[in-house]
């Protein structure tokens, strides 16, 4: 009998383990065409040193995935910005792109209202600052922005695509962006498809970011991946389809 209910159970982790494979969706490209590897990461190791982790916050690797949480109480009250306080965790991957394709899953806690995918030029003080933003907010929608130009007088944030879809806390995301030039495309799993085309795009990054916007929630990524983003002799006739439905922010 013990033997059998072993079996039984090797058997249902087995089949578990299978169906979180399986889960995974077949994002695919459709603005570019996948190139030459990046940056890969299943956490299946020690944290790469290309991880930083910004404003105290805290994050370790357990189980597979990356988990993150706020900075202690301590390090919140000590923090000069109250706007980057560490309230939700935040954490950097200093990887310069140009034309890229990133790939990414999320799972974020019901104390955390947004998660965000950022592009960087620097600081606003070594370069131009952020770059783009795609923001995944829980109450408000999926948004992308062409962020300001710090360097250049007068120029302003904008969100360039939208959509009422929302997370929901505790279950598991996939979203894949492409950015060649000066176009965007945002794809979500069982969510929008965004497009955006703005000349701040075509800007080189120096980092990206993985951050959230709560207080005291906690987050988790898998599978990021970054890929050079080829050209795809097929976008012309692609964006001709797409463009009326996004301009209606399908």
């Amino acid at each position: 009998m013990k033997r059998t209910l072993k079996l039984i159970t090797a058997l249902l982790l087995a089949s578990l383990t299978a169906l979180h494979a399986a889960d995974a969706p077949k994002l695919e490209p459709i603005l570019s065409k996948r190139g030459d590897v990046i940056f890969s990461d299943s956490f299946d190791g020690p944290m790469k040193p290309e991880w930083q982790p910004g404003m105290k916050t805290r994050f370790a690797i357990a189980d597979g995935t990356l988990n993150g949480q706020p900075a202690t109480a301590e390090d919140q009250a000590k923090a000069h910005d109250k706007k980057h306080d560490g309230k939700s965790p935040a954490i950097q991957l200093n990887m310069p792109t140009s034309d890229c394709i990133v790939q990414y899953a999320f799972k974020i806690s019901d104390k955390i209202t947004a998660q965000h995918l950022v592009f960087n030029d620097g600081t606003s003080v070594t370069g131009t600052g952020h770059i783009s933003s795609l923001q995944l907010h829980f109450r408000t929608g999926a948004s992308l922005s062409k962020k300001k130009n710090t360097k250049k007088l007068g120029d302003a944030d904008e969100v360039l695509a939208s959509n009422e879809w929302k997370p929901k806390p505790g279950q598991w995301y996939h979203v894949l962006q492409e950015m060649r030039g000066d176009e965007v495309v945002v794809q979500i799993e069982g969510g929008p498809t965004l497009i955006a085309k703005h000349p701040r795009f075509a800007t080189a990054k120096t980092w990206l970011s993985l951050s959230t916007w709560g207080s005291g929630g906690t987050v988790s990524y898998d599978d990021v991946q970054i890929w050079k983003a080829d050209p795809n002799p097929q976008w012309e006739t692609t964006r001709a389809k797409l463009m009326p439905s996004s301009k209606k922010r399908i």
